[in-house]
């Protein structure tokens, strides 16, 4: 068995990177239904409506739209990204400069989303949508390289193992402390 050249401190630090990272992304994929489709209370939603939430084409809601073409847009930024960070060249890192550029934008975009622009449904929508796609671009500016990561603190499968691990726990905790809201 071969002994773990990673500090337990830095896996542990390395881990609560993802436990941010879960955290607003659990916020948007998830409460994002439930803040802009709210559950009835009676007869009454508990939020106003903020978007339009009629059905389109009879199967589909603004909504769905924005979800789908959010995680759609992930899709394609990701290659490009880890293209830009294993193309980057920081001081502190080709991997911890991107993540530090975009882990501000991505925390205020995740709040920003819950917080409306106009109660003017057509305003609202707009708003929305563009920082949907905001905040998908700059959840993968951070997460491509967060992961990127692993390969390279991990000189050892042993302490690569570890570092995966440590981050599904987080992610897990992330996904208590998010489902607990």
């Amino acid at each position: 068995m071969v002994k773990s050249k990673l500090p337990f401190s830095q896996i542990v630090l390395y881990s609560i990177g993802h436990l941010g990272y879960s955290l607003a992304s659990f916020g948007v994929i998830n409460l994002l239904y439930y803040f802009y489709m709210p559950p009835e209370n009676g007869e009454e939603p508990i939020f106003p409506e903020m978007i339009n939430n009629l059905p389109i084409l009879g199967l589909f809601t603004i909504l769905g739209f924005l979800t789908f073409g959010g995680r759609m847009f992930d899709a394609i930024t990701d290659p490009l990204i880890a293209s830009w960070s294993d193309k980057s060249q920081f001081k502190m890192g080709k991997r911890k400069g991107l993540m530090l550029i975009a882990a501000l934008p991505f925390a205020l975009l995740s709040f920003l989303i819950f917080y409306p622009l106009s109660m003017d449904v057509n305003t609202q929508t707009t708003y929305l949508l563009i920082l949907v796609f905001l905040l998908y671009f700059f959840m993968t500016l951070y997460i491509v390289p967060y992961y990127a990561l692993i390969s390279e603190l991990g000189s050892e499968a042993e302490d690569r193992l570890r570092l995966s691990t440590s981050i599904s726990i987080t992610w897990a905790l992330g996904f208590i402390i998010g489902s607990g809201v």
